[in-house]
């Protein structure tokens, strides 16, 4: 209660400030200006990911899950050991096939479902780290029996938030570089930034810069020679700012 008390008497304090300050503006004949800016760049992703899946089939059931179990085991071992990458399994499965025969029965031949056997499969995303370590690590377990489904970048949290500290530098680079012109022209003694707005509407967790999806027939599995090629492509960061600037006359 008396952190609520403390804020109401805060933001009434910021209020009144805030009246007076435009109302002395008024009496000073000050000018107000609002300036509206937006600096963006292009970036290279700076992360990797990979997810690969194991898929295993077996008549027995406890058969399958032991071998996927055992693989799944003996694929996480080998990611864990290289410095960096983070790993998360996903999406056990578990379902068993079917499929339909013809079968002669009183006079007649008749379509029956039978049991095919079960499959069973995991994913494994692997991700952070240093691409040619991603990609490496994706070879290995491709050699293992994995198969992969999807590649992708994205950008670290620390490339964004140094991108963007590196924007605001230059919006009020040109803001301040605007003033200073129309101080001139206006003849205004002095200037003061009085409020900076700034706007990050980037929502870089869902952009995947490039993807790679394979379907069942193309899946790059325990053949491959080497590792998939993965060139990741630009994506924009871009921060807009309104400034407001008071010039004192």
């Amino acid at each position: 209660m008396k952190s609520l008390v403390l804020l109401l008497i805060l933001t009434y304090f910021i209020a009144i400030n805030g009246a007076i300050a435009d109302e002395d503006n008024k009496k000073n004949n000050d000018t107000t200006l609002t300036f509206n800016e937006t600096m963006e760049t292009e970036v290279t992703p700076d992360r990797i990911y990979s997810v690969l899946s194991f898929i295993v089939k077996d008549k027995n059931v406890t058969k399958a899950q032991k071998k996927l179990n055992s693989k799944m085991a003996k694929a996480v071992d080998i990611a864990q050991k290289v410095e960096g990458i983070k790993i998360s399994t996903h999406n056990y499965r578990t379902n068993e096939e079917f499929s339909y025969q013809k079968i002669y029965e009183m006079g007649k031949t008749i379509n029956k479902r039978v049991s095919d056997g079960w499959k069973v499969s995991q994913d494994i995303k692997i991700k952070g780290g240093k691409i040619k370590d991603i990609m490496n690590t994706t070879l290995k377990l491709q050699q293992l029996g994995m198969k992969s489904s999807s590649i992708g970048f994205y950008l670290s949290k620390d490339l964004i938030r140094n991108t963007e500290k590196d924007l605001v530098s230059k919006i009020i680079y040109s803001v301040k570089d605007k003033v200073k012109n129309i101080q001139k022209d206006i003849g205004a003694k002095n200037y003061l930034i009085k409020q900076i707005n700034l706007n990050k509407q980037n929502n870089y967790r869902n952009k995947r810069s490039y993807d790679m999806n394979f379907s069942k027939s193309e899946a790059l599995s325990s053949m491959a020679a080497k590792s998939p090629t993965a060139i990741a492509e630009e994506q924009t960061i871009a921060v807009r700012a309104n400034v407001t600037v008071i010039f004192e006359n």
